[in-house]
């Protein structure tokens, strides 16, 4: 059966999931709509794109996997991530996410709507967090020079990343004052916020918390201010400015990218749109995958191990200079370089790059198949409890900021778990703070 009528077959699998979900739940945010979207951008286009040339699959992994079995190694992985998306379904509607979420206290209720003071004071401690980054790494020319080293440049810094994403925080709070009063001025000074925050993280060398961060933007204004029945106009609008950003980021972080830009503005552009054919390959991790499936047997399997990682996270690299890595996408990007790794090595001994493997993946290179259908109920789980939480919360500012960093980021493997509790713990302690600045302020 060839790659293209796999993929016409697993389109109308999701596919029709969405339109029922869309139906039922009567909510372009729900978890199970969010979750699939993303599963369908992230997967279908690429299997489009390899399914009449797969030649755009990784070297990595094509020099492992003959052409001839591509096919059924591509048709192998989407039997197991259907066998996921059943999991994550009778997660989100197990009866257990909804017991869990009413016995979670409802905290920051009394977080307003109108949070000004909050709002630039986190922005400010972003602001603060990210130009003291830029000053540790040893200032901005040698952080854009060496982009293609990024990985290895943040290692050590995770806690001063986290505070960068007050940044964020900080613009969602400013959105949900929309919902009280709106005029010229505050649109003004939302869209310089969105494109100033835009930058920052396009300048930090990633796409995907540049794109999540205006995911959730939407997301916000949804819950806070107004109900979107159907996908806006202006969402549409930003897709051709999302795909010529996914064009050129990649350009920008490989080695003398940022130097191509400035000597050659041309030469990079040129390169730029040289990269179109790339675009659905830079939203997909299907390359990760297929390397999962060739390496890890039922011999190889980590039986949980990755997990004993986490033990480490909390210490400083400098502590401790043996700590293995807190993304356990290191350990995949080092066997698809002809390495047979295993946790918890030391980070300085892996190849100073990662391959994300996100809960799909971790699952399968831990526990096989049946881990892949219980790390994706889990996943599930996980995204019905924000969500009824924040219904329970009667749709306040933290519960849907939360609710929307665990749709879009949370994973089961050990980068995601660590990203979205360090955020979590984070969010509570400075916007709590912040509200109790507020109330001061308001009180004199």
């Amino acid at each position: 059966m060839s790659t293209f009528i796999l993929t016409i077959l697993f389109t109308f699998f999701v596919g029709g999931i969405i339109l029922y979900a869309k139906k039922v739940d009567k909510d372009l945010f729900s978890p199970t709509i969010v979750a699939l979207v993303l599963i369908f951008i992230t997967n279908v286009p690429y299997l489009i794109v390899i399914s009449f040339d797969y030649s755009f699959i990784d070297y990595l992994v094509r020099w492992r996997i003959s052409q001839n079995d591509l096919p059924y190694y591509i048709l192998f992985y989407l039997f197991i991530l259907s066998i996921g998306i059943i999991g994550l379904l009778l997660g989100i509607k197990s009866n257990l996410s909804y017991y869990i979420s009413s016995r979670i206290p409802v905290i920051l209720s009394s977080f307003g709507k109108r949070n000004y003071i909050s709002a630039f004071l986190l922005i400010t401690i972003g602001v603060i967090a990210y130009v003291y980054f830029i000053y540790s790494v040893g200032g901005w020319n040698v952080w854009f020079e060496n982009l293609y080293r990024r990985t290895s440049l943040i290692a050590g810094n995770n806690y001063l990343m986290s505070l960068l994403g007050l940044l964020n925080v900080g613009v969602y709070i400013y959105i949900a004052s929309f919902k009280e009063n709106k005029n010229l001025s505050k649109y003004v000074i939302l869209f310089a916020l969105i494109i100033s925050v835009s930058l920052i993280l396009t300048s930090l060398g990633g796409r995907k918390p540049t794109l999540q961060f205006i995911i959730l933007c939407f997301l916000v204004w949804h819950f806070s201010v107004k109900k979107f029945r159907r996908i806006p106009l202006k969402a549409w609008l930003m897709i051709p400015l999302a795909l010529l950003y996914i064009l050129f980021i990649p350009s920008l972080r490989s080695e003398d990218g940022f130097r191509s830009m400035m000597m050659n503005p041309s030469e990079f552009f040129f390169n730029g749109i040289e990269e179109i054919m790339n675009v659905a390959n830079h939203l997909s991790y299907i390359d990760h995958y297929l390397l999962i499936l060739n390496h890890f047997t039922l011999e190889k399997l980590w039986w949980g191990k990755s997990y004993i990682d986490l033990i480490y996270a909390p210490l400083p690299s400098s502590i401790y200079p043996d700590k293995p890595p807190v993304d356990d996408g290191v350990y995949l990007r080092t066997i698809a370089n002809g390495m047979d790794v295993t946790p918890s090595m030391p980070f300085r001994e892996l190849f100073q790059s990662s391959w994300p493997p996100e809960t799909v993946g971790i699952m399968y290179m831990n526990f096989w198949i049946p881990g892949v259908f219980l790390g994706m109920f889990i996943l599930g789980l996980i995204y019905n409890i924000s969500y009824q939480y924040m219904r329970k919360s009667d749709y306040t500012v933290f519960s849907i900021i939360m609710y929307g960093t665990i749709v879009l980021n949370f994973q089961l493997s050990n980068l995601r778990i660590v990203q979205t509790l360090t955020d979590i713990i984070l969010i509570i302690i400075f916007v709590g703070l912040a509200s109790y600045i507020t109330k001061i302020f308001k009180k004199n």
